[in-house]
C-alpha cells in the first residue's frame, strides 16, 4: 500500500526531531534518578565492603596469626618434654595444642568466605596440621616414645616448617584479600563521583536541549496536522477498499455455499436411507463426502473470516493437538482423490511429535489446502509423500521445538521468483491450467501466521514443490 504523499513531504529529520523532547526529558529524568540513587548504591556496597573487612577477613588474618604463635610454642614445647621429660612441658603442650584447634576452628567458616583460594589454603593448612599433631599428640598421649620422637625430629622439622607456611599463606591470603576490598572501595567512590558528575552534566545539556526542541516542536505542529489529516484520508480509503474487498469474499461464499449446501443435503438423504439401504462401506463413502463438503464450507467460511485474520480478529479455537493422527486421517481423506489421478500417496512417515497447543481444524485446513494443491499439480503416477518431524528451531531461528508437517508433490515445480508470489491473494501456480480462485495459499499462509507459525515452501524447477507448516 502506497505511504501518505502529503506525510512524506515532512523532512525525516523534522518528524524525528518532533521525539526529541520527550526522548531528551526521559534522558533528563533518568540522570536524576540515577543522582539520586547511584550514591546511596555505592554507599551500600561500600559498606557491605567494610562489613567483610571487619567480620570476615581482619578477623581471618588474626586467627590465622594466633595459629602461627600456637604451632610455634606447642611444637617448641613437645621437643622440649622429648628432650627432658619434664612434665611441665607436657602441660604447656596442651595448653598451646588446645588454643591452635581453637584456631583452627574458628579460622574454618571464615576462610570459606574469603573466598575460594583462601578456602583451599586452609585445606592444606588443616592437612599439614593434622600430621604434626599426630606425631606430637602420640608423644604426649605415650604411642610415640621420646627416643623414637627425637630420632624423627628431622621429619618433625619438615612437617613443622609445612604447617608453619601453610600458616603464612593463609595470613598473606587474608591481608592480600583485605587490600582488595580496600582498592574496591577507592574505585567504588571515585567511579560515584565520576558518574555523579557527568550525569549532572547531562541533566543539564539535557535541560537545555528539551527547551530548544519544545520551541522546535511548536513551529512543526502545523505541518504534523497537515500530516494527520492526510493520514486520516488514508486510512479512510484503506476502510473504503477493505469493505470492498468484504463484498466481494461474502458474495463469493455466498454464491459457493449454496451448490454445496445443496449436495450435504443430498448426501445425507443417502447416509439416513431414504434412498436405499447403504452397505458399510457406502456408508462410510457418503460419510467422507459429507466430511469432505463441511471441509469446502469451512474454507468458505474462512474466506468471509480473512479480513478479520489480517486484522488479527479471527477467532480460533485453541486446543491440545495430535499433528500425527490428525494427519493421518488427512490422508485417508485424500487417498481416493490422488488414486482418481493415478498418484500414490506414501504411508506417512512421522517421529516422536509432541502435542501442540493449536486450532486442529484451521491445521486441518491448511494442510488439506496443501494437499489439494499437490494433487493437483502433480501428474499421473506420481507420488506424494508426508514427513511429520519436531525441528529445534524454526526458520527465523526461534528455539522450539516446533512441529513441522511437510508436504513433497511431483509437480513442475516453482521458478526461484515466483516461491513468494504464489502466497499472495488471487495468485495460481499454474493459471492456464488449472481452476480457481488462488486464494487458497494466501488464507492459508495467513492462518499459520494467526497460530504462531508459518507456511514456506522450497521447491526447484522439474522437481517438485515442498511445502512446510
Amino acid at each position: 500500500m502506497r505511504r501518505s504523499v502529503e506525510r512524506a513531504r515532512i523532512p525525516l529529520a523534522e518528524r524525528l526531531a518532533a521525539w526529541h523532547p520527550v526522548s531528551t526529558a526521559v534522558i533528563v529524568l533518568a540522570a536524576i534518578i540515577g543522582l539520586a540513587t547511584i550514591p546511596i548504591w555505592a554507599t551500600r556496597s561500600a559498606n557491605e565492603l567494610r562489613t567483610e573487612i571487619e567480620t570476615i577477613v581482619e578477623p581471618g588474618r588474626r586467627q590465622a596469626d594466633s595459629l602461627t604463635i600456637a604451632l610455634a610454642a606447642k611444637t617448641a614445647a613437645s621437643q622440649a618434654y622429648a628432650a627432658s621429660g619434664d612434665r611441665t612441658y607436657r602441660d604447656s603442650y596442651i595448653t598451646y595444642a588446645e588454643t591452635a584447634r581453637n584456631a583452627l576452628q574458628a579460622l574454618y567458616p571464615l576462610a570459606r568466605a574469603a573466598g575460594p583460594r583462601a578456602a583451599a589454603l586452609y585445606r592444606e593448612l588443616a592437612r599439614s596440621t593434622e600430621q604434626l599433631g599426630q606425631w606430637q599428640g602420640g608423644l604426649i598421649n605415650g604411642t610415640i616414645s621420646r627416643a623414637e620422637f627425637v630420632e624423627n625430629l628431622p621429619v618433625l622439622d619438615s612437617l613443622y616448617d609445612e604447617a608453619l607456611e601453610d600458616a603464612l599463606l593463609i595470613e598473606q591470603e587474608f591481608v592480600r584479600e583485605t587490600a582488595v576490598r580496600r582498592a574496591a572501595i577507592r574505585r567504588m567512590e571515585g567511579l560515584t563521583l565520576l558518574i555523579a558528575v557527568l550525569l549532572a552534566g547531562i541533566a543539564a545539556a539535557g535541560t537545555f536541549t528539551v527547551v530548544r526542541l519544545a520551541r522546535r516542536q511548536r513551529r512543526l505542529a502545523d505541518q504534523l496536522r497537515e500530516g494527520l489529516r492526510a493520514e486520516e484520508a488514508l486510512r479512510a480509503e484503506l476502510m473504503r477498499v477493505a469493505e470492498r474487498r468484504a463484498r466481494l469474499v461474502r458474495g463469493f461464499s455466498h454464491d459457493m455455499k449454496n451448490p454445496l449446501g445443496a449436495a450435504d443435503g443430498h448426501a445425507q438423504l443417502l447416509e439416513e436411507g431414504l434412498a436405499g439401504p447403504l452397505s458399510a462401506d457406502q456408508a462410510h463413502a457418503v460419510s467422507r463426502i459429507r466430511q469432505s463438503i463441511h471441509t469446502a464450507l469451512l474454507l468458505l467460511d474462512d474466506m468471509s473470516e480473512l479480513v478479520l485474520a489480517e486484522s488479527g480478529q479471527l477467532e480460533l479455537h485453541w486446543a491440545k493437538t495430535d499433528v500425527v493422527t490428525l494427519t493421518e486421517e488427512l490422508l485417508t481423506d485424500y487417498r481416493a482423490a490422488a488414486g482418481g489421478k493415478e498418484l500414490v500417496i506414501e504411508p506417512l512417515r512421522a517421529g516422536t511429535v509432541p502435542t501442540v497447543e493449536s486450532d486442529p481444524g484451521r491445521v486441518r485446513q491448511i494442510l488439506g489446502n496443501v494437499m489439494s494443491n499437490a494433487i493437483k499439480y502433480s501428474p499421473p503416477g506420481g507420488r506424494i509423500t508426508v514427513v511429520v518431524e519436531t525441528l529445534p528451531a524454526d526458520d527465523d531461528g526461534r528455539p522450539g521445538p516446533w512441529v513441522a508437517v511437510r508436504v513433497t508433490d511431483a509437480g513442475p515445480g516453482i521458478p526461484p521468483e515466483k516461491l513468494e508470489e504464489i502466497f499472495a491473494e488471487y495468485t495460481r501456480r499454474a493459471p492456464d491450467e488449472t481452476p480457481g480462485l488462488g486464494l487458497g495459499l494466501a488464507i492459508s499462509r495467513n492462518l499459520a501466521r494467526l497460530l504462531g507459525g508459518d507456511l514456506t515452501v522450497e521447491s526447484e524447477v522439474g522437481k517438485g514443490s515442498t511445502f512446510t507448516l
